[in-house]
């Protein structure tokens, strides 16, 4: 049973996917699949393999099997689209126009880092049965700029730095416009989510983050550690979940 869930936010080319290869190896990583209809290159991914890659067609597949089985979809909502099968534990969720699978079915372990899409995030926890899955939580938002809250919902900023900072990591103009287009889309906006999540217990914020994705290319296990302390200053708690130093630099030297 999870005891402890790391929940890492933050728009696109700010980092997170870095983050992900310094959690210590018993760190669960709870990451729905991506439903497409191929894997995305690595031009449309960042430089990185599309690592949850699933066909599109398993949202009707399993749909199917689930409804044959006596489980049937509840709507948690309809803008982001959040369905629920209760009995498998499984919710399906539109993200900028593709649907996404979260699978909580088999949660084993005592740590887990959760990336999930921010704006489906208050529909599923506003069921208990899927909050208490996720046990005690700590969240982080990674932002390029000046703190949300202070904002108050411009965020041109916010998309200019994304722009910028997709760009920097090697994305498709597609891919691009989608992530930032994504930030304050009317339909399921990401920083207004991100904004609302900060009023929980155990969220911080990183405003004017210095180390995305396109920073790690100097020296990625220094970078690294800077990162991983940076974050442990604010928050004793998270260090529970991060590689030692030592083992950082060790990966970096021999990837």
């Amino acid at each position: 049973m999870i005891q402890r869930t790391l929940m890492v936010f933050g728009p696109g080319g700010i980092g997170k996917s870095p983050l992900s290869s310094i959690m210590r190896r018993d760190v669960l990583s709870i990451d729905p699949y991506r439903l497409r209809e191929r894997p995305r290159d690595r031009a449309e991914n960042g430089g990185d393999p599309d690592l949850f890659y699933a066909h599109r067609n398993l949202r009707s597949e399993l749909r199917q099997a689930f409804t044959l089985l006596g489980d049937h979809a509840e709507t948690l909502s309809t803008q982001p689209t959040v369905e629920w099968f209760p009995k498998a534990r499984t919710s399906f969720f539109d993200v900028r126009g593709e649907w996404q699978c979260l699978l909580l079915g088999s949660l084993e372990g005592q740590l887990a880092k959760a990336e999930i899409f921010g704006p489906a995030v208050p529909a599923l926890f506003q069921r208990q049965e899927i909050r208490s899955l996720f046990g005690e939580l700590s969240i982080i938002i990674l932002n390029p700029v000046e703190p949300l809250q202070t904002l108050k919902g411009d965020y041109r900023s916010l998309k200019e730095a994304t722009e910028q900072n997709c760009r920097k990591t090697g994305r498709t103009e597609k891919d691009i416009k989608k992530r930032v287009d994504s930030l304050d889309d009317p339909r399921a906006p990401e920083a207004p989510a991100w904004l609302a999540m900060l009023q929980l217990v155990g969220s911080l914020e990183f405003p004017r983050w210095p180390f995305p994705e396109w920073a790690y290319e100097s020296d990625r296990g220094s970078i690294l550690i800077e990162a991983r302390r940076m974050l442990i200053q604010r928050s004793n708690a998270l260090e529970a979940f991060f590689k030692a130093e030592d083992e950082i630099l060790s990966q970096s030297a021999t990837a």
